[in-house]
């Protein structure tokens, strides 16, 4: 599952401070091996309505039985088929519940949905999900305070709403850079209690951005376990460190490392100065977030 932080609405290309890629940037994910793209973000409305629905008909010509895309519709028709969006995973039935604090182009028609921080719908569609019978219900927030490597207090009151509805695990985006872990308790029938992990942001994955900490990722694994009478249980959150390098200092082209596989390989750089820059920003990261591997 991905963020999708910008538009596939052709040419002519843009970057920053409105984005315009090409469709082949979904396509090289998708090969990678990305089976959900989150579209709820402050870029997907960059190149306003008529850039919106490129986007999102890309995304539905890739789409298949293992291809999926939620946070936004082209239509209220199709809203309900992908907010919130329902899988089943090798038996395990899980509802995917992505939204934005909102976006930078207001939509201007209302016709097209991207769904926003709004308690009425999130509660609407997590009762949803809950009346579908899901076994675990995944909060996918675009929230919170860019290049803070800590949480603020609003993430941190909405992840504590978002448990009490019912969610399993927050996992949010937008800060482009990590912020720090943390796990709540969520209070279940019988006075029994549920951990809810929570990731307040993952930071970039890939990405030409060069203020500090920006190249500094985190992967989150969800795992869950099965046992012989069917039984469900979300195993304790996985996290992974990642680095995104630039042409011409590991390889030639953007490569993403995991980190950590990468520390003491300083001779394999082409550009040695960067495996130094990796070093200091993955110990200012890991010293602020307090987060270990």
């Amino acid at each position: 599952v991905a963020n999708m932080e910008f538009t596939l609405a052709g040419p002519p290309y843009s970057g920053y401070p409105c984005f315009s890629a090409p469709y082949e940037y979904a396509d090289e994910v998708r090969r990678s091996g990305v089976d959900v793209f989150l579209t709820a973000n402050n870029h997907i409305l960059d190149k306003g309505a008529t850039g919106f629905r490129r986007t999102l008909r890309h995304y539905g010509d890739l789409a298949t039985e293992d291809i999926f895309y939620t946070g936004s519709a082209p239509d209220p028709e199709s809203d309900p088929r992908l907010n919130p969006l329902l899988l089943s995973v090798r038996g395990v039935r899980i509802a995917l519940v992505n939204f934005t604090y909102g976006t930078n182009v207001p939509m201007g028609d209302g016709e097209a949905l991207v769904h926003r921080t709004d308690t009425t719908w999130l509660s609407a569609a997590i009762k949803t999900a809950r009346e579908a019978k899901v076994d675990f219900i995944f909060a996918l927030p675009h929230w919170g305070t860019e290049y803070s490597l800590r949480s603020d207090r609003a993430q941190e009151r909405l992840a504590s709403w978002l448990a009490s509805k019912g969610c399993d695990a927050v996992i949010g985006t937008h800060p482009h850079v990590p912020q720090n872990i943390d796990t709540l308790f969520a209070e279940l029938p019988g006075g029994r209690q549920k951990a809810v992990p929570v990731v307040y942001s993952l930071g970039n994955l890939v990405s030409n951005m060069s203020a500090p900490n920006t190249r500094v990722g985190l992967a989150a694994t969800l795992r869950i376990a099965v046992d012989a009478e069917g039984n469900k249980t979300l195993l304790p959150l996985q996290t992974t460190f990642t680095w995104c390098t630039r042409p011409g200092t590991l390889t030639t082209s953007y490569c993403v490392i995991p980190l950590e596989a990468y520390l003491g390989r300083r001779d394999e750089w082409i550009a040695p100065y960067d495996y130094d820059n990796m070093l200091e920003n993955y110990r200012r990261v890991k010293q602020i977030t307090q987060i270990e591997e």
